[in-house]
């Protein structure tokens, strides 16, 4: 027997995006980051806008600290160029220098290799814990680009 909501039409649900970490957050988020490797995650999710998944996928041989830019694998597999603002390439090279000069491999590591999703998003949201206002995800830093 045919389901008689077959022809029903149905509407997408509303999405809501996370809001922008105002510039007070932002402060008191960085001085927070106590971590080079942390501040050095963060600063590039918030100065170039890419999402945190794009930016733990990065490995060091994506990364041009000397033009300061960057090849990420998009949605679709769709490769795409980013730049590095001076902070950000600032924090990346103290970084890289700090932790040895791999040639290639993950650029943001933990003890068991590549730094996750889950052990970024704990990062952060104790980073951003007691800040002031809407309680900001790690969406908020990319979506606070730009703004």
């Amino acid at each position: 027997m045919a389901s008689p909501t077959r022809n029903v039409e149905r509407k997408p649900l509303a999405q809501r995006l996370p809001r922008p970490m105002s510039a007070d957050q932002i402060e008191q988020f960085f001085t927070h980051v106590n971590s080079l490797r942390d501040r050095a995650l963060f600063s590039l999710l918030y100065g170039s806008g890419i999402r945190i998944s794009e930016a733990l996928s990065l490995d060091i041989e994506h990364v041009k600290l000397v033009d300061g830019s960057f090849t990420i694998m998009g949605k679709g597999g769709v490769e795409r160029i980013g730049y590095l603002s001076e902070a950000t390439k600032t924090l990346l090279r103290r970084y890289v220098r700090e932790r040895g000069r791999p040639q290639h491999g993950p650029l943001f590591v933990s003890r068991q290799g590549r730094l996750s999703y889950a052990m970024a998003y704990r990062l952060f949201s104790k980073y951003a814990e007691g800040l002031p206002g809407e309680k900001p995800t790690i969406h908020s830093l990319r979506h606070s680009f730009g703004s």
